[in-house]
């Protein structure tokens, strides 16, 4: 009896969190965003945008989707790139890396590579003034995967124009 008592109270101690955090008692206005079609659209643009600039090289058309030249632009490096990193440069992650977009759409426009940001799983959540759109991305040069992951963007209306905020992304590269 004492053993089932105590496999009774670990079950319960293990799936009591679950239930807790499962039950939905959050307010009625939470998941109700300010969202509509227009907005969505105008959205996509921008992504297709983006798209086409690193086709076609273009740093001018790149850099005008940005909020401004200098939002956050970074995907994580590996726990062992940062250690080694870090051996030289002890505040490397530490900080806000500055001006990478622009870094990324110098490269865009100089690489001698035929570059390809290819965009699958897109979503739009829109809030107003306010967007998250995250997808599965790949990215190619002369026609090959050479990395892909995940990549989340916040964005913002700002003067009636949808704006990049943010670009984070995973890295995962191809071995191939």
């Amino acid at each position: 009896m004492k053993r089932f008592s105590l496999i009774f109270t670990a079950l319960l101690a293990f799936l009591l969190p679950s239930y807790v955090w499962a039950k939905d008692d959050s307010p009625a206005y939470i998941g109700r965003y300010a969202e509509n079609a227009k907005d969505k659209s105008a959205i996509n643009v921008v992504i297709e945008k983006f798209s086409k600039a690193i086709e076609e090289k273009d740093a001018v058309l790149l850099q005008s989707l940005f909020m401004h030249d200098d939002i956050l632009f970074i995907s994580p490096p590996t726990q062992d790139v940062i250690d080694t990193v870090r051996k030289d440069n002890p505040s490397f992650m530490k900080s806000h890396p500055s001006k990478q977009a622009e870094i990324f759409a110098n490269y865009i426009s100089t690489s001698e590579a035929t570059n390809k940001e290819r965009f699958f799983n897109v979503n739009i959540v829109q809030d107003g003034n306010f967007a998250l759109v995250y997808f599965d991305y790949d990215f190619l040069a002369d026609g090959k995967a050479i990395n892909h992951g995940i990549e989340v963007w916040n964005m913002f209306r700002i003067d009636d124009e949808w704006r990049i905020a943010s670009v984070t992304w995973s890295t995962n590269m191809m071995t191939n």
